[in-house]
C-alpha cells in the first residue's frame, strides 16, 4: 500500500553525526485529504547544538524526558504501518529529512516529493523559496509557527494543495515531476543568486558544471 506522508524533522545539527530531536508527519491520501498525524519530541542521546537551537528553539531540557527514536519507532510503527507499505515522503528540502529518517531507522522511503524543488520550478521569481516565504507569498492557511516540525508539515501540506490547485495537477503527477530533473530558470545560491541562468557569464557556467551540482541545476545549465 502506498502511504503519502507530509513530513518534517528538526535536528541537533546538519552533520552526519547529528540526530533528530523532533519529528512530525501528516498522512494524506492521493486526493490530499488528511488521514492522520503523528508528532513527538525525541531524545537524540546527544547534545543539541546552539545553532540548531537558534533555529527550532528546542533545548536539551525539553527533550530530556522524550522517547528515544527507537522507543518512538517501536510504539508508532506497528500501529501505523504494515511491512509491505511503500512510503512516499513529501517535504521541503526532502533530501535533508529523508537523510535523517534513514539514519534513525525509519521505514524505507520508496520515493520523495520535494516541495522546495517544485517551488523553484513553478515560481522562479519568488523572493526566495523558503517555506515560510511561500506561505506569506501565496497567503497559505496553516502552520503559523516556523521551524516547528508539525507547523512545517501543516504549511507544507497547504503548499502542496496550492500547487495542485493552481496548476490542475494531482499528487501522483507531482510524484512524476520529481522523478526527473526540473528545469529552473534562476540561480538559487552563490554570487549570481537570483540571476537568470541564461545571463550568467559563460566562464562561471563552465566552472559550475565542473562542481558537484544538484541534478536540477546541472540539467538547467546544460539546456538553457
Amino acid at each position: 500500500m502506498i502511504r503519502y506522508l507530509v513530513g518534517d524533522v528538526e535536528t541537533t545539527g546538519v552533520e552526519e553525526s547529528d540526530r533528530t530531536v523532533e519529528v512530525a508527519w501528516i498522512e494524506v491520501d492521493a486526493q490530499l485529504n488528511e488521514l492522520n498525524r503523528v508528532y513527538s519530541l525525541i531524545d537524540p542521546q546527544m547534545p543539541i547544538g546552539p545553532s540548531a537551537m537558534g533555529v527550532h528553539h528546542i533545548t536539551n531540557e525539553m527533550v530530556a524526558d522524550a522517547p528515544t527514536w527507537q522507543e518512538l519507532f517501536e510504539q508508532v510503527i506497528p500501529n501505523h504501518f504494515a511491512k509491505d507499505d511503500e512510503i512516499v515522503l513529501v517535504a521541503h528540502n526532502a533530501q535533508f529529512d529523508q537523510r535523517f529518517l534513514k539514519l534513525d531507522g525509519f521505514m524505507p522511503i520508496k520515493e520523495e516529493v520535494c516541495t522546495l524543488r517544485l517551488a523553484r520550478y513553478f515560481w522562479p521569481d519568488a523572493p526566495d523559496h523558503k517555506l515560510q516565504t511561500l506561505r506569506y507569498l501565496h497567503k497559505l492557511v496553516g502552520g503559523e509557527g516556523a521551524h516547528g516540525a508539525m507547523e512545517d508539515c501543516e504549511t507544507g501540506l497547504a503548499l502542496l494543495r496550492f500547487m495542485c490547485q493552481s496548476y490542475g495537477i494531482s499528487l501522483n503527477e507531482l510524484c512524476f515531476y520529481t522523478r526527473q530533473p526540473l528545469l529552473v530558470t534562476r540561480m538559487y545560491y552563490g554570487k549570481h543568486k537570483g540571476s537568470l541562468l541564461k545571463d550568467i557569464p559563460r566562464g562561471y557556467r563552465v566552472w559550475l558544471l565542473g562542481t558537484d551540482l544538484d541534478e536540477d541545476l546541472r540539467y538547467s545549465l546544460e539546456n538553457l
